[in-house]
């Protein structure tokens, strides 16, 4: 914790790290910050709120394993100053949920779900995850109706992708690992889009739903493409005014190296990455699409200096015709067809610009 805020106090020393701009948000992710104790917490948010002027109500987002909380301690997380729980139940089957490996259990996900409902936080989000081996669609259709029946104002629903190096990755390998069919992983999807609708939940990004009020703010700072400061072993950040497209820097993930670092009083960044313009456009792209909102039009224009309103693309035109995405004078959205498969136009998108932007850059010389 003493690293913690001694990082955070080199960070404000850098000039692009505008101190005088209002913090929107604070975000215990990552690992299992639920294993902090309350008063670790409320010294962090002291020694963030000492040196940045706050947004009234600040959003206090912890992330929490089930198993690593009771009443007691939800009561404490409260009191410091977390407005916002998040659970990672993931299933509420005993047998998928054992195949995740996940320490807790799905009693205790009930439980700690239970408990954060009688706390005063402002929103309560729990995780859940489709796409899973052994899982049906009938399983899947019962872990909704169980969660929506649940006192939660917000919803994160994610498909299980498989990263490589990891113990997925090699039991795949191996043909130890049957993972549902695609047809079934978008018939999962389908039914989640139109249970939560009908349960009063907003769908606001592909994979999160919200009640009214409870649209996660931190989650919207990422997707906007705004900065943000990452603080800790293995954190991310990024600056939006750093270069002419934006920086991302990543600390060293140990927490020995991380604190020998900063005990010599320098930064613990392992490597960094200044975007270029391609990066710039195609995590624009990505982001806007991903939000019901859709892809801000106005911003994309001053920003690239191209006007998809004037775009003649058969990749869009297509896209268009077939109704997977719409167009009005501020914003390219994916329709509900079209969120079903946004990661491939996103792909078929970028890839146009891309070209395009290959033919202005000849044009040019």
């Amino acid at each position: 914790m003493e690293a913690l805020i001694s990082e955070l106090t080199l960070r404000c020393s850098d000039p692009l790290v505008r101190t005088n701009q209002t913090l929107r948000s604070v975000y215990f992710g990552g690992g299992t910050p639920s294993l902090l104790e309350a008063k670790q917490v409320e010294a962090i948010l002291s020694a963030v709120k000492n040196r940045f002027s706050t947004e009234e109500p600040l959003e206090v987002t912890l992330e929490a394993n089930p198993g690593t909380v009771d009443r007691e301690k939800l009561t404490a997380f409260a009191a410091a100053g977390v407005t916002r729980l998040t659970l990672g139940v993931q299933t509420f089957s005993p047998e998928l949920l054992s195949g995740l490996g996940r320490l807790h259990s799905v009693e205790e996900s009930l439980s700690a779900i239970e408990d954060a409902a009688s706390c005063d936080f402002a929103s309560l989000n729990i995780d859940l995850m489709y796409g899973l081996s052994g899982q049906t669609e009938a399983s899947w259709a019962s872990d909704l109706r169980q969660a929506l029946a649940l006192p939660v104002s917000h919803l994160s629903l994610y498909n299980l992708t498989v990263e490589e190096g990891t113990p997925f990755a090699r039991s795949r390998a191996q043909g130890k690992l049957e993972l549902p069919e695609e047809d079934s992983c978008r018939a999962m999807y389908i039914r989640a889009m139109t249970e939560t609708e009908r349960a009063g939940f907003n769908q606001y990004e592909v994979s999160n739903f919200a009640k009214a009020g409870a649209v996660c703010q931190h989650n919207r700072l990422y997707w906007e493409g705004d900065s943000w400061l990452g603080l800790g072993a293995g954190a991310h950040g990024f600056t939006a005014e750093s270069g002419r497209w934006g920086r991302r820097w990543w600390n060293l993930r140990r927490p020995g190296p991380y604190i020998a670092t900063l005990r010599r009083g320098e930064l613990p960044e392992e490597g960094e990455e200044l975007l270029d313009e391609t990066q710039a456009r195609d995590e624009f792209v990505m982001l806007g699409l991903r939000r019901s909102e859709g892809l801000n039009l106005p911003r994309f224009r001053e920003r690239f200096k191209l006007d998809l309103l004037a775009w003649e693309d058969p990749t869009l035109d297509d896209a268009l015709r077939d109704g997977l995405l719409s167009l009005d004078s501020e914003h390219l959205r994916a329709s509900k067809d079209g969120v079903i498969i946004v990661d491939y136009l996103i792909s078929r998108l970028s890839a146009s610009l891309d070209r395009q932007s290959r033919w202005d850059r000849l044009d040019r010389r």
